[in-house]
């Protein structure tokens, strides 16, 4: 792939890659399953206590047992509120959690139990694209990358195949965070 200088240009195609992907039931459910299973025998996940992970939506890797193991474990599991100008917080959620669909589709929870980011200590972070060594492309929001600046905790990416880019497929921003570890399988193994 020749060099993409254009965070934009890659998002709206990795983008495209994912929904079209979403489509793929059985495929994209195996490769869930196996992303998963790596995290949930991680020694970050093992360690962890209070865990940040967000609602995904059905182009991303599903996140539903992740949140589910996380209960089962008596972890205490917290899910992101967006603000105006970039800001976002964690609160706590339960089983019995209510959600609301946000203007950017996405459902985060009616919890006012706010968890401040030095209490959590592992954040499993969104996003479209992804190099192996940590660089991230999200939706454009910068909410993660904002909050992230002082986050001393783990962090940790769940990322399909296709989600992968090369270290100068694009250039990074001063104000973008990477990641500690991207998870992510071959296709080829799996079949």
């Amino acid at each position: 792939m020749e060099r993409v200088t254009s965070k934009k240009e890659l998002r709206k195609e990795k983008l495209q890659a994912l929904k079209h992907f979403s489509n793929q039931t059985k495929e994209k459910e195996l490769l869930e399953a196996q992303l998963i299973n790596q995290l949930l025998t991680s020694e970050r996940w093992q360690h962890a206590q209070v865990i940040a992970l967000y609602q995904s939506m059905a182009h991303e890797c599903n996140t539903k047992s992740l949140l589910a193991a996380a209960w089962r474990e008596g972890k205490v599991v917290v899910l992101p509120q967006t603000g105006k100008a970039r800001q976002m917080r964690f609160v706590r959620v339960l089983p019995t959690t209510l959600f609301t669909l946000t203007a950017f589709g996405v459902e985060e929870p009616d919890s006012e139990q706010v968890i401040e980011k030095e209490a959590i200590d592992l954040m499993v972070v969104p996003g479209v694209c992804f190099t192996l060594d940590g660089k991230r492309i999200g939706y454009g929001g910068g909410f993660y990358d904002c909050y992230l600046e002082d986050y001393r905790g783990a962090t940790v990416s769940l990322a399909f195949p296709f989600q992968l880019g090369a270290e100068d497929d694009w250039l990074s921003d001063e104000h973008d965070q990477l990641i500690q570890k991207i998870i992510t399988v071959n296709r080829e193994e799996q079949r």
